[in-house]
């Protein structure tokens, strides 16, 4: 009676009762039976393993309270200048673990010269890969001489040197088709968007196509998206290809560059040149309004000026964010 009482174990009471009769069957209903006994036992466990046994929990790659260290295992030259890093995950099934908009921050110790103590330095840095990438993530960083943590992680060796890293940091996050949580001074507010334009500069496009990437990898996300992306000489454009790519096949997400000089060697240039100015804003971008924010992410001085120049077009402060 109490096998009754379960809906579950009930089915499995009915299977057994059945087994019990099989004694007085042929062995051509044996057989017969056995075949059925097996499909339902199969059917059972099928429902139990798709509807009724609790969902794994995914395996994160980072933590948010703790530094952990993940080994260099690729590094590409991209330009003079610009370096691809890959670090390996704790398995080659673990996900990042990075909501879409957050950044990591990266972490190494240098000893003071004056002082003779080992200095803490921190960096924030988004990868160029997703959550949808197992097993690693990639990073595309811009070494500049006298960046401690750039020329730090130039002279790691793949296969031998770890950074340490935590995450996911930031204030900005994309949670779903067209809305975003953004951490403004003390509070959280909710943003729900039909347009978001961004401007980035040099290796400020690396959170632009975190976004852009998501946008584009859901086909429910109709989210129209304008990119200005400014670098000093068409040499210096990083992922000019999968930009141009992701342009060419999505509709809603519209890309312009903009050099500060045209080439001179002969190379076809059909992009925007010169500065990112009130006009060439006005042209790129969507007009200010309640469905609109604007994404900023480059130099400090570019975003300064480009945050001056978009609240003078009449873009409401809260909407111009900065990574």
């Amino acid at each position: 009676k109490n096998l009754q009482n379960n809906s579950f174990d009930h089915r499995c009471f009915k299977l057994i009762k059945i087994i019990i009769l099989m004694d007085k069957l042929t062995t051509k209903d044996i057989i017969g039976t056995s075949i059925i006994v097996t499909v339902c036992v199969l059917g059972v466990y099928a429902i139990y393993a798709n509807y009724l046994k609790p969902a794994e929990n995914k395996k994160k790659g980072l933590a948010e309270r703790k530094y952990q260290k993940y080994k260099l295992i690729k590094k590409i030259n991209v330009s003079h200048n610009t370096r691809k890093f890959r670090f390996a995950l704790q398995t080659p099934s673990t996900e990042l673990g990075l909501p879409c908009g957050k950044n990591i921050s990266f972490r190494m110790f240098e000893k003071n010269s004056e002082t003779q103590e080992m200095d803490e330095i921190r960096r924030p840095y988004t990868p160029i890969t997703s959550n949808r990438e197992k097993g690693y993530f990639d990073m595309m960083i811009k070494i500049y001489s006298d960046g401690k943590m750039t020329s730090y992680l130039d002279k790691l060796i793949p296969n031998k040197d770890c950074i340490e890293a935590r995450g996911p940091m930031g204030n900005i996050h994309y949670k779903r088709p067209g809305v975003f949580s953004i951490k403004q001074k003390k509070e959280v507010n909710q943003y729900k968007v039909k347009n978001i334009g961004m401007i980035c500069g040099g290796t400020g496009i690396t959170p632009m196509l975190q976004i852009i990437q998501e946008v584009a990898f859901n086909s429910k996300d109709h989210t129209q998206v304008s990119m200005i992306f400014g670098n000093v000489s068409i040499d210096d454009i990083l992922l000019k290809p999968e930009l141009e790519e992701v342009r060419k096949k999505h509709d809603n997400i519209h890309i312009r560059f903009i050099i500060d000089k045209a080439p001179t060697d002969g190379r076809e240039w059909n992009e925007d040149v010169g500065y990112v100015t009130p006009d060439i804003i006005k042209q790129r971008l969507f007009p200010a309004g309640d469905d609109t924010i604007v994404l900023l992410c480059g130099p400090p001085i570019m975003v300064k000026i480009c945050k001056s120049n978009l609240l003078k077009l009449g873009h409401d402060e809260k909407r111009v964010v900065a990574f």
